[in-house]
Order: structure tokens, then sequence, then C-alpha cells
């Protein structure tokens, strides 16, 4: 105890006594106080338990006691005044506040100071903080109510019986279900509520398994409060005392009727269970363990209850084998079709595993008559116990001896009675796998197919625990998650996206007309098609009874909604279903928020969606935004689609014709196909107004379909007018070059029309060669071995390199227009033209040159050797009948220009 000197004082104070450094050392706070002057004065670890600044001034009196908890306030005050009044020294523990808000528990022993009279003149103490001691004095018994109350609340019904199984005790939810007391049903047992028919096999099962000692599982219908039946699952295990006798069996009885409600509580349930009888086997194997393998089985005993999957399950079993159990190598293998495939080695492998593994599990060959093979077949463990003699294993005995192995055991894989794989040891000791060993072993492998029923039961809770159990979609509460993660990549990148929340407008008649399997059968059909509008699982999910959301990557209403929507969403959806052997359609309706305008985290966005497809329904929209200026964007793409849609199929799509000329000689040598759309309304519309929409609609496919056949049909038109067209270049979308039957549908232009491959050329962008590159190279190397032209149109601006240049089937190179437009003015534009000149000649491909607009260019070009050019300096594109008279008359370049110089390179110019 702190003597009552004028020690205990911060340093710098009158009285202060080495001893206070000592103190302080130890993390103790020092602390008195003055009744004659009413101050405190606290030491700088006394301020810094209490949460104040170290150096800064001690507290008030008030400041003290305010932060002392309520509950432990009279303590502390009885405490400080008996010290005082009665000359005792006290020792306390108490709660503190500090000023951030934290608890903290503080241990405080102190003394009254004295005149000689015996008046009290001040108070003394030190003070230390034992939060974390209190924490783990007070946590075995929260964690104990934490576990009664888990009990109390549960909707299982738990139970308690004897060794001899008489019931003893049953928790408070059997008095909710079945409306009867819990003490009676502890004595009158559960026969009481059990349903007649059932009453004599539920006894037997039970009488069974006390007798052997076997966990119990059975399954019976039990009267409940409102006098109905209802099927209930009841398991139980017993619990062991260190001598191996059975102390007693705890176990759970569940409602199965309605699954779905029992599943979470049924997986705590199981957990727990599986943590004690994994607990419960290791105590009673302890003293059978024999020193290797008993370390083996320990440590993979350990692994089971940490393994969350079977990757983490099979690899550490191997590398605990090896490294606790000394064995040479150890591998388990899993069936997969008729063999067995190796996943998880450790150990002396140096290829063993991978040169000599091959097991078939059906025919007659060698590697179905050795050890591992026998093993699974029979199911049962199989020992070889002298590699070196042993004739079924002589397929394998020179690589065994070599790497040392002189002995080995192979143990079957069983999950819920099915085969699904072997774990195979290795020793350096012929005859190391006696009774006792093979005992313990076959209880490991035992162990591993009990930890894959566990792993293979927690992994269906989880996944039933978020997504959804109709349509295999994620819940709710997994799509919030998604969408928060999404959020948050979307944050930092800067990208936008939007949650679609969808619902059918008529389902209700669905389950009225068809029934309820209807309207579930229905619901997984619209999942398959959103799944497929959506590219997959990840960014799906099943939201409420009928209503569906999506999160849409790189959303832009004033891009790509309108197409997305009309074509993968609408278009999709409202497509017939098969209901109950009818045809029925139905139509749905569409709220949508987009990141990070309508809000910017997965609350906010699936709130506002969901506000917008409420609107939606107000308003009869088909879809809606959350932003109205959206909303209105969208309505204005949907309406440009439909006039385009409306073109296609009323012919109001045509094609024009810009010639390609010689340089030289200035004649016409081909010509390109170019879209235009002659709306009756807003005329004759350029390309740039509706090429993009085309795209991102997919109506591309349909268009570029019929440009094809369109190109064909006016090449065989020339030619029936006595002309000799040329060639004729077909501009080809990726889109397009995607289809399965883009070969066939050339073909089929081409030869409906009696033309020939020669008279099609095809131009394709070197960027769109670059995603699933080597399909679509093979499509173009079919194309040119039926002698249809490729050319590379916009050479220069895409990412080709000329190691993918080489792999291609080009007949011609187009230089694009960017480089024409400034090579006379910039003589860096000029030497990349030139360049690419000169990599064509040495490939020997044509090169065209697009956009000449002037003389001086086209003077450029021909001193650079260019073959062909086209622009506006000779022709814009013309409708076909113009084109036609251009041919008729044999127009040609009017230029005088002189012949070009042998020696002349692109820094001559």
């Amino acid at each position: 105890m702190i003597q009552p000197t004028s020690s205990n004082l911060p340093p710098g104070t009158p009285g202060y006594h080495p001893l206070d450094q000592v103190l302080e050392a130890s993390g103790a706070g020092v602390w008195k106080y003055e009744l004659g002057s009413g101050r405190l004065v606290w030491s700088g670890r006394m301020k810094a338990i209490f949460g104040f600044p170290p150096d800064g001034p001690s507290p008030t009196q008030a400041q003290f006691l305010q932060s002392l908890h309520p509950q432990d306030r009279p303590a502390v005050e009885a405490a400080f005044g008996a010290a005082l009044h009665d000359h005792q020294d006290y020792a306390l523990e108490y709660r503190i506040t500090w000023p951030d808000g934290s608890e903290h528990w503080i241990e405080s022993h102190g003394r009254g100071e004295y005149d000689a009279s015996g008046e009290p003149l001040s108070l003394m103490g030190v003070a230390r903080d034992i939060s974390q001691r209190k924490q783990a004095e007070l946590a075995p018994k929260q964690s104990e109510e934490r576990f009664r109350a888990l009990v109390e609340s549960t909707s299982q019904v738990v139970w308690i019986a004897s060794p001899k199984g008489e019931l003893l005790e049953l928790s408070p939810a059997f008095e909710r279900y079945t409306g009867l007391d819990p003490l009676h049903g502890a004595s009158a047992g559960w026969n009481a509520v059990t349903h007649p028919d059932d009453r004599d096999r539920t006894i037997a099962a039970w009488t069974r398994c006390v007798a052997s000692g076997e966990p119990y599982e059975c399954e019976f219908r039990a009267r409940v409060a409102d006098g109905t039946y209802r099927r209930l699952r009841s398991y139980a295990v017993p619990l062991h005392c260190a001598d191996g006798s059975i102390r007693e069996w705890i176990g759970t009885a569940t409602d199965i009727e309605e699954g779905k409600q029992a599943e979470e509580a049924l997986r705590r349930a199981n957990e727990e269970l599986r943590q004690n009888v994994t607990q419960l086997r290791e105590a009673e194997r302890a003293t059978q363990r024999l020193n290797r393998v008993y370390s083996v089985l320990s440590g993979i005993d350990a692994l089971i209850i940490r393994a969350h999957n079977q990757a983490d399950l099979f690899e550490g079993a191997c590398r605990i084998a090896v490294g606790q159990g000394q064995f040479l190598l150890a591998w388990i293998g899993m069936v997969r079709g008729d063999r067995i495939v190796p996943v998880a080695v450790n150990g002396k492998n140096e290829g063993y595993v991978e040169e000599n593994i091959h097991i078939s599990l059906r025919g007659d060959d060698a590697s179905t008559r050795g050890p591992t093979a026998t093993a699974l077949r029979e199911r049962r463990p199989r020992v070889c116990n002298d590699i070196a003699a042993d004739p079924d294993f002589a397929p394998w005995r020179e690589a065994a001896l070599r790497r040392g192995f002189r002995s080995s055991a192979a143990l079957p894989l069983l999950s819920e009675n099915r085969l699904v794989g072997c774990i195979c040891l290795y020793a350096a000791e012929a005859g190391f796998f006696d009774t006792g060993e093979m005992k313990l072993l076959e209880e490991l492998a035992d162990d591993i197919s009990h930890a894959l029923d566990f792993i293979a039961h927690a992994e269906q809770l989880d996944y039933l625990a978020y997504y959804d159990g109709l349509t295999g979609l994620a819940n709710r509460h997994l799509f919030s998650d998604r969408l928060d993660q999404f959020a948050q990549a979307a944050r930092q990148t800067g990208d936008t996206f939007a949650i679609i929340m969808l619902e059918p407008t008529n389902f209700k008649s669905v389950n009225e007309s068809y029934g309820m399997a209807a309207g579930d059968e229905l619901l997984r059909r619209m999942a398959r098609r959103l799944r497929h509008f959506a590219g997959g699982n990840s960014r799906l999910a099943r939201v409420g009874g009928d209503r569906f959301a999506c999160i849409v990557p790189d959303f832009h209403a004033s891009n790509h909604a309108g197409a997305l929507l009309r074509e993968r969403v609408w278009e999709g959806m409202s497509r017939p279903y098969k209901v109950s052997g009818q045809k029925t359609r139905i139509s749905v309706r569409i709220g949508i928020a987009v990141f990070p305008g309508d809000g910017n985290d997965a609350e906010r966005l699936l709130q506002n969606a969901e506000a917008a497809l409420k609107k939606a329904k107000v308003l009869n929209e088909n879809v809606l935004f959350y932003t109205q200026q959206m909303s209105i964007a969208l309505k204005e793409r949907l309406h440009l689609e439909g006039r385009m849609r409306h073109a296609l199929e009323h012919s109001e799509f045509v094609l024009h014709y810009q010639p390609k000329l010689n340089v030289r000689s200035g004649a016409i040598c081909g010509t390109e196909a170019l879209l235009r759309w002659n709306n009756p309304e807003l005329g004759l519309v350029p390309p740039a107004k509706f090429m993009e929409l085309l795209e991102e609609t997919s109506l591309i496919v349909k268009v570029g379909r019929w440009i094809l056949h369109q190109a064909a049909a006016d090449q065989l038109a020339w030619r029936g007018a006595g002309l000799d067209p040329p060639r004729v270049a077909v501009n080809i979308s990726l889109l397009q070059l995607r289809q399965p039957g883009f070969v066939d549908e050339v073909r089929t232009a081409i030869n409906d029309k009696g033309l020939a491959a020669s008279d099609m050329e095809l131009e394709v962008t070197e960027s769109i060669l670059l995603p699933d590159m080597e399909r679509h190279v093979a499509k173009l190397h079919q194309l040119h071995s039926l002698g249809v032209s490729i050319s590379i149109d916009d050479f220069g601006t895409g990412y080709s390199s000329l190691s993918r240049l080489l792999t291609l089937p080009v007949d011609e190179l187009k230089i694009d227009r960017s480089f024409i437009v400034d090579m006379i003015e910039d003589a860096d534009m000029r030497n990349i033209v030139s360049t690419i000149i000169s990599l064509a000649r040495s490939m020997h491909l044509r090169v065209v040159a697009e956009g000449v607009e002037s003389l001086e260019q086209l003077d450029c070009l021909d001193r650079l050797c260019c073959d062909e050019f086209q622009g506006y300096l000779f022709s814009p594109p013309v409708p076909a009948a113009e084109f036609a008279e251009m041919l008729r008359q044999g127009r040609r370049m009017p230029r005088q220009r002189p012949a070009p110089s042998t020696q002349s390179t692109a820094t001559d110019l």
C-alpha cells in the first residue's frame, strides 16, 4: 500500500517521490485529492488511463465524477468516504467512460492522509486500466449466456436425454410448438406428441441408437399446438465421459414442413454439433493413436475444423501426412468419370504421381488390378506392405523403389455412401501398415469423408443463405453486397453503371390461371432469359417475389440504353413462354437508377430503381429512369430505333457508291458500297446519324445482310445494262463477323446473283479483329479461299501489330483519310503514309488512299507509288444509277502528271 507521505504526486509538484517513477513505469497512474483546496492532481499516466491528454491539466473533481459509470459511482464514493473518515484503505474495481465514449475498467488502491489530530487532509491512490483482463473474465459467462439465449430463442426444440435414453430436459420451443409444458414433455417423452403410426418406428430407432451409441436421426410426425401434425426431423449425438462412457445425449428436433424457415437455424445447429463431434472423436481416439499416425490423425482432425473447401482439406491432409507423419509421399485423387485424377500431392514425388498414376475404374488392364484400383473397386483399404515382392505392384515397382517407397496403403473416400476418391500413403519401411496403424488410417479416411459431407452441406446452406432457391440467382442480400463492390470500383475508375429493376405486369394472372407451380416455372424461365441478357449470374438477382434486378456496366442512356432495353430486354422478355402446355405472353415494366447521379451506394440505388419502377406503374410507362431527363433521352432514342426498324421493313435504306481510281491512269478500278437512309420525313439521313445505333441494336446484322445482297444485285443490274462493273467493296462489322453462318451468307449473296467471288471485296477494320482474333481470321481465310478479296480499312488507326497482319489473308490496305488530309503540310504524316505504302508493297498488297480532296495530295501519292485512291476530288458517294452512268461514259481523273522518279523517297518531298 502507498504510504501517506508526500509521494504519489506528479513530477514537478512539491513532495514528488522517486517511487512515483516506478509506478508510472509499471503502467499505473498516481493521483492526489487535497481536501482543503479541493485541488485534484494527476500524473501523466493517470490522465492517459482516464482518456485525457497526458500533458494537459489535471481534471476537476466534477470531471472525475462525471467519468464514473452511473452504476459504479455509489461504490466509488463510499470507498473514498470510508478512506477519509474511517481511516480505511480501499481497493476496488469500477468502470469509467472516456471522453470519446468508450468504456474501461479501472483497478484502484488508496488511502487517506491525516493531520496529528486524525483529521483528513487528502486522499491519494494509484489506478490501473484492467479492461483486457475484465473482458477475458466476462467472456465465458457471456458465451454461456449467448448459448442459452440461442437455445431459448431458436425455433428448434433442443432436448437432453440420459445415457439410457430417458428425456431429461426440453427447451422452451417445445411448449411454443406443441402447447405442452416442457416439464410435462420431459416426463411423458416425445411419445406424447408423436403420431401413432410413427411411434413404434421412432421408439425402435431410439432404442437401437441408445444401445449402440451411434448418432440418432429420425423423421416423424408430431402433434402441434393447434392439434395438427407436422413432420419433424430429430437428430442427437452422445456426449462421452473421459472413460468413453456416454454422459448424456443432446439432440434437436426441427420442423421440416417449411424447410426454408429452418435452414439457417439448422446450419448453425449442425455446425455446433459437427464441432462437438470432431472434438469428441478426437478425445475418444486419444488413447489409441500410435506415434507417427497419431500425429497425422491429430493434425488432420484439426485441419477439418479449419477447412472451408475440398482443395484446402486435400492439400492440408497431404502436407500433414508428410510433415508430421513422416510418410515419403501422400496423394489424394478424386473420381472424374471412370478415372481417378490426382488433385493434391506432397512429399518425395519427383514425377511419380504424374508418370505412374493413371487409374481406370473399368476395363481389365494393369491399372485396374493395382492396389489403389482394388481399394476403390472394393471400397475397402488395400495395403501393400512389401512393394519389392507384391506382384500386384509390379507395374510401378521400379519407379517406387527408386524413390525409396517400401510399403503403401490406399484408402477409399466415400461421401454419402458414394465413392468420391482415395488417399494413398507411401512409407520408407516394409511392413509399416500393421493392424494398429490401419485402424487409425481407416479412421483418418472416415474423418476426411465426413468432412467432405460437412463441407458439401455447409456449402449448400451457404448457397441458400445468399441465393434464391427457385431461380438460382443471387438474393437481395448478396446482390446488395455485389452492388456495393461495383460502386466502390466505379468510384475509383470514374465509370458509370445502372441498376435495372424489372417485374412482369401480369404475373398474378398466371398464378390465378395456371397455379403456383406454373408461376414458379415462369419465374425460372424469366431468370434464364435475363441471365442471357446479363451475361451470367454475377450481376443479376431476384430481389422480390416476381421482381428482378440487374447491374448494367458502362451504361449511358444517350448512347445505347434504347438498344439494350428494346432488343435485349423488351424483345427477349416478350417472346411467348410455355406455361402448363400453353403459350403465354407477358409484358414487363422497368425502373432504372444510374450511378452516381441517382445514388452513390447500394441502398440508395436500389431504392431509386424501385421508386422508378413504382412510378412507371403509376404512369403506365414501360421504362422509366429515376432521372426524368434520362427517360426523355431514352424515349427519343427508342423512337429513332423504331424508325430504323421501319426503314428496314419498308426498303428505306439505299446504297450509294464511291469510285476507287487508279492513281496512275485515273480510271475507275473499283467502288465502295456505302449505306444511306432515305427517310420520307427526314430526307437522306447521313450515316453518322444512325450507324452507331445500328451497331448497338444489332440491327447491323440484318442491314449488313441486305447490303451484301443489294450490292450483288446492283452489280448484276450494271452487267445487264451492258456495262463492265469493277469489284464492289462492302464494309463488314464485328457483329456480322461473329455470326456463325457469316461465310455461308457471303457465299449465298454471290451465288444467288451468278457473280464470281472475285467481284466482291470485304472491308474490315483492323480493330475488330482484336477480340477473338483466331476465329475471325479463320472465317476470312475461308472467304479468301473462295476468291473474295479482303481489304483492311482505316489502316494505321487500330492496334494491330505487324505479326498479326502477317496472319491475315489480306489483298489490300486502305490508308485512313486522317493521314491523307495533313500529309502535304506535315512531314511526319508523309513519312507515315510512305511507310504504310512501303510495307504494303513488301507484302504484295494493293494500297488505297481514302479521302483525297486535292491534286497536291494525289501528286504526292503518285510519287509515293500508291496504287488507288478515292475521295471527293473525283466524286462523292452517288446513287447506283449515277455510278452506272460514270461507267457508261468511261469517266476518269482528268489531269496531267509527270512520270514518277524511281529515285524518289519520302525524304525527297
